[in-house]
């Protein structure tokens, strides 16, 4: 992948109007210092959706963008995904597939058009706890061999503080979630398109990673809920 993952190559399926958007997006997002793209396949599930995007907006207090990939979906997603681009408080890239072409060629879709120092792969159904980017980013920072950082999945009581930078190691991270270091994309690539439109694509991208050295940790202070 090298460089191409890094949004200086775009990939020829985004419109032009996209490519002039990312570019301006880049050069306020670099100003911003530590960053995150956090790229989210959409096919339908409006309400989930904006639960989603919502939840993102509330809880989320360092610099980020979204990278949204609208996978043919219906018009009444499709409407709000656009109405989200003309928010001034948002910072998001939209690319608009006609036909759903899978969660994995939608993910490397937003992995090409990416340039955030980290990058978190997000599933629509989720709804985000408070803070949850700024401690999974540092709990990569806090070992250089942590290449991929999963959060909790959990919708109880958090036990916050005590837990604030305290990870452990694991075997693979979940999909639903998944932060991922610059270096990483830039040593390993995109998603493995052989695994179809998506299952067992996180554990070869997790395997991948520890090919080259890296491992996974979960972050014990990190709350994302998955249904």
């Amino acid at each position: 992948c090298g460089e191409s993952c890094a949004g200086d190559n775009i990939s020829p399926d985004v419109s032009t109007f996209e490519r002039k958007t990312n570019k301006i997006h880049r050069e306020y997002f670099e100003r911003l210092g530590m960053n995150c793209d956090i790229i989210i396949p959409v096919w339908n599930q409006m309400q989930l959706t904006k639960e989603c995007i919502d939840s993102i907006i509330r809880h989320t207090f360092s610099p980020y963008r979204l990278i949204v990939i609208d996978n043919g979906s219906q018009r009444q997603t499709k409407e709000y995904l656009e109405e989200l681009t003309r928010n001034n408080n948002i910072l998001i890239t939209l690319i608009r597939n006609e036909t759903n072409l899978g969660y994995i060629k939608a993910v490397n879709q937003g992995l090409q058009i990416s340039y955030g120092d980290y990058v978190c792969l997000l599933n629509n159904d989720t709804k985000v706890g408070e803070g949850w980017v700024k401690e999974l980013i540092n709990v990569a920072q806090s070992n250089p061999e942590i290449g991929i950082v999963t959060p909790r999945n959990a919708n109880a009581n958090r036990k916050g503080k005590e837990l604030k930078g305290k990870w452990i190691e694991i075997g693979f991270a979940t999909g639903f979630c998944m932060l991922i270091k610059r270096e990483v994309i830039q040593k390993i690539g995109l998603l493995d398109e052989a695994y179809g439109i998506g299952f067992w694509e996180d554990t070869d991208y997790c395997q991948r990673s520890k090919n080259t050295g890296y491992f996974c940790a979960l972050a014990k202070s990190a709350y994302v809920y998955h249904y």
